[in-house]
């Protein structure tokens, strides 16, 4: 969390692994019925807020069998080139539940789903649905989880490879996405924070962070069309996500 470079409550960060988290600093307690973990942030009087999803990086894995490449090197790169080249479908929606889901929706089996298939589907439709339906997915959580309205979405973990994706989700939040190339390392940059605050080279972990290079992280922007298409696909999402989890 210190290594992704939150350090205030106006923002709010992703974490996309085989799975993943939306989180975000705070100062009250949840009080929602959504279950969400709570753990110590180092500025006294703040906790870090997140809400955990199981399906996010195994969605994309699943989706490279799909693109008929003998490696999955070779289909990332396939699937990368038919996603940026696509636009939204907006009839066409992917529930991403391939396991069973803690947020936004609980559910206790699978439950993935393409719902808007017609004869003149193609494969990058269903390639883009995929990853707009963990993006939607993903947002959905960020709203549970967020306390304030965030500035900018923060994203670590290998998912920011794919510059479609993150494109995607700059899309779906409306806001810029900032994409840390070398979040391998982000954890030591975290502690490194901590470390500087108790030998007194800086006053805050925050002080420490604003000041350290972060020269490797991407920006991408929202794209209009692409806003306005997927703001109508989410309403789809969850009326549809609602009415088969039964919600």
């Amino acid at each position: 969390t210190l290594g992704a470079g939150m350090t205030h409550a106006s923002q709010s960060y992703a974490y996309l692994g085989t799975s993943g988290w939306v989180a975000t600093l705070a100062q009250e307690f949840h009080r929602g019925d959504i279950p969400l973990f709570l753990l110590p942030y180092p500025e006294p009087g703040w906790h870090i807020r997140i809400g955990p999803i199981s399906n996010a990086g195994s969605v994309h894995r699943w989706a490279l069998q799909f693109t008929g490449m003998d490696t999955e090197a070779q289909g990332y790169t396939v699937l990368e080139s038919l996603v940026a080249a696509s636009k939204t479908d907006p009839n066409l929606v992917f529930l991403p539940y391939l396991s069973p889901e803690r947020l936004p929706v609980p559910t206790d089996k699978p439950q993935g789903s393409f719902v808007g298939l017609s004869l003149q589907t193609t494969r990058a439709d269903m390639l883009r649905a995929v990853l707009e339906g963990v993006a939607l997915s993903l947002h959905w959580a960020c709203e549970e989880v967020q306390a304030a309205e965030s500035e900018t979405l923060l994203v670590v973990g290998g998912a920011t490879r794919s510059a479609a994706w993150m494109q995607i989700l700059a899309d779906v939040w409306n806001k810029p996405v900032i994409a840390h190339q070398d979040s391998t390392y982000l954890a030591c940059l975290g502690a490194a924070a901590t470390a500087a605050v108790s030998l007194g080279w800086a006053s805050s972990a925050s002080e420490f962070l604003e000041t350290a290079s972060q020269a490797t992280a991407q920006c991408c922007t929202p794209n209009p069309d692409q806003v306005e298409r997927l703001a109508a696909k989410s309403l789809a999402f969850r009326r549809l996500l609602q009415q088969l989890s039964g919600a």
